[in-house]
């Protein structure tokens, strides 16, 4: 038998309670140095000690980022508490860790949609749900994780650290902005973590910013929401509201395929000011060509008016416009960004119910180079933006080519 009688003896106070806790969901947010990952790690060893059989995935958004963070702070925790003899199998290539008991440890990326299809686990741990540029793990991410947890005899938890980089995240709507049943919330700093705190060095430069960089200081020092103000593609040409009676002088549809990614339907209003006013009409993944034409018709989308589809998936147009609809391939413009152009000079409207775009607009933000920002966006949750685009830009290019023929 094991003796764990002092493991607490290596968690922060404010995470002891937690070892025990059996809530679906975990939420562990806050500053940066507040040991919250390191908890989630030491959670993880503890469960595979004292579950046996049990399976944990361990998960970010990308394989590559795990290699370096989480399967090395549980390997470090493992060897520093002499553990090495109840983990003598870990293998860096599958990326997995095995406890003699039968329990595993997995490292899943969800860049490797296949493997995240196939695996069942008994709980996860969710590092840097909110992530940096790119990086950050997506409700459809989440949602197929969850449906992940299932079989077994043993408590099923999705354990979630990150920083609160972004207000706008679905995160905060879906865990912080309504009741949700079984969801434990806790909010730390480095004040929360004695072990950090003997490091006078890095708490001078976590306190320096708040003269330095106020930004940073909320996020990173006092654990507050941020907001990814800088670097934001549309944050001067998109508001609420929905499309006025009367006012609307053409409606068409912009539609992006996917197959593990999401298939998307966007309905595009506009007026005579400008405007272009949003309506998220299908957001799905895994959807054939047979499933899109279903709904298509369940949703009575007029075969009369134009459906922009995405031109690189001919067969799928070729598919839904032997249905009947009037679809065709979309005009992109030379490059993302100049579609993007031709996006920012319409005033966007949408509404509370366009979840998933609204979620992307408030994210969709320019990639940086040597701490600046350069003209090429980061191609990441960009479905319904995409389908967007594809109306626009085709709408564009026709009104160009019907001048053109007046003259």
């Amino acid at each position: 038998m094991i003796d764990l009688s002092d493991y607490t003896d290596m968690i922060p106070d404010v995470y002891v309670p937690l070892l025990e806790n059996e809530d679906r969901f975990l939420i562990m947010y806050g500053g940066a140095g507040s040991g919250k990952s390191c908890f989630a790690a030491l959670k993880v060893i503890y469960r595979c000690i004292t579950e046996p059989g049990i399976t944990i995935g361990v998960v970010r958004k990308t394989l590559k980022s795990l290699r370096n963070s989480c399967y090395q702070e549980i390997l470090k925790f493992i060897n520093s508490m002499d553990f090495k003899e109840l983990f003598p199998n870990s293998n860096k290539t599958d990326m997995t860790i095995e406890c003699i008991n039968g329990s595993k440890i997995i490292f899943l990326g969800l860049d490797d949609v296949e493997k995240i299809k196939s695996v069942v686990c008994d709980s996860f741990w969710v590092e840097e749900m909110i992530g940096k540029r790119g990086h950050s793990v997506t409700q459809n991410d989440f949602e197929q994780l969850n449906l992940r947890l299932r079989g077994g005899d043993f408590y099923k938890q999705i354990m979630i650290t990150f920083n609160p980089i972004n207000i706008f995240s679905w995160v905060k709507k879906y865990f912080f902005d309504r009741e949700l049943e079984s969801c434990k919330i806790v909010k730390t700093t480095y004040k929360d973590n004695p072990f950090v705190l003997i490091d006078e060095d890095y708490i001078r430069e976590l306190e320096e910013n708040k003269k330095r960089n106020p930004h940073k200081y909320e996020i990173y020092t006092l654990g507050n929401w941020g907001s990814p103000l800088t670097g934001l593609v549309f944050k001067d040409n998109v508001f609420e509201g929905t499309a006025p009676k009367g006012k609307i002088v053409k409606t068409v549809y912009g539609m992006d395929f996917g197959c593990t990614a999401p298939s998307t339907l966007i309905r595009c209003d506009f007026d005579k000011e400008n405007n272009v006013y949003l309506t998220e009409l299908i957001y799905k993944t895994e959807m054939t060509n047979e499933d899109i034409i279903s709904e298509l018709n369940r949703l009575k989308i007029s075969k009369k008016l134009r459906i922009w589809g995405d031109h690189a998936s001919p067969d799928r147009i070729k598919s839904i416009k032997r249905a009947g609809y009037n679809i065709k391939g979309c005009h992109k413009g030379k490059t993302v960004e100049e579609g993007i152009v031709f996006m920012q000079e319409k005033n966007l409207y949408t509404t509370i119910n366009n979840k998933n775009l609204n979620e992307e607009l408030q994210c969709y933000c320019w990639d940086e180079k040597d701490g600046e920002h350069i003209d090429k966006v980061i191609r990441e949750n960009d479905h319904c933006i995409d389908s967007v685009r594809y109306a626009i830009c085709s709408e564009q290019k026709a009104a160009k080519i019907r001048a053109i023929k007046r003259y």
